[in-house]
C-alpha cells in the first residue's frame, strides 16, 4: 500500500468498496457451493456472485498504480451478499465524485443497478 499520507480519500474510499465487493464475491461462492443443484435461488446466487466480481475487478482498476490492497478477513457470517454490496454503496455516498478517481461514476452506476436488479 502506498503511505497513508500519499492516499487520497477518495482512493481510501474506492478500497474499502473494493473489499466489500471481494467480500461479497466469496459470500456468494460460498452460497453456491453449498447450495443445493437444484435450489431456486441458485442462479440469482450466480447473477450476484458475477455483479460482485466485476464490481471488484472495476474497482481494482481504479485503484492507483502500484497501490496494493490491503487484504481484509471474510465478512462476518450471517452477514448477505446483498448488504456487502449495500455497505459498499454507503461508502461511496461519504465524498462527492470529483473525490475518488475518474471512472469512478460508472462504478457507482454498475453497483446502483445490481442492488436494484437484486432487490
Amino acid at each position: 500500500m502506498l503511505l497513508t499520507s500519499q492516499v487520497s480519500p477518495g482512493v481510501q474510499a474506492l478500497e474499502r468498496m473494493v473489499q466489500l465487493f471481494d467480500q461479497a464475491l466469496q459470500q456468494a461462492l460460498a452460497a453456491l457451493v453449498e447450495a443445493p443443484a437444484l435450489q431456486s435461488n441458485l442462479l440469482v446466487m450466480d447473477d450476484l456472485a458475477m455483479d460482485a466480481r466485476m464490481l471488484r475487478d472495476e474497482g481494482l482498476s481504479l485503484l492507483p498504480a502500484g497501490f496494493v490492497l490491503d487484504i481484509c478477513p471474510p465478512a462476518e457470517s450471517g452477514v448477505s451478499v446483498l448488504t456487502l454490496l449495500q455497505r459498499a454503496e454507503a461508502v461511496s455516498r461519504e465524498l462527492s465524485i470529483n473525490q475518488f478517481p475518474e471512472g469512478m461514476s460508472l462504478l457507482i452506476v454498475r453497483l446502483v443497478d445490481a442492488l436494484r436488479d437484486h432487490s
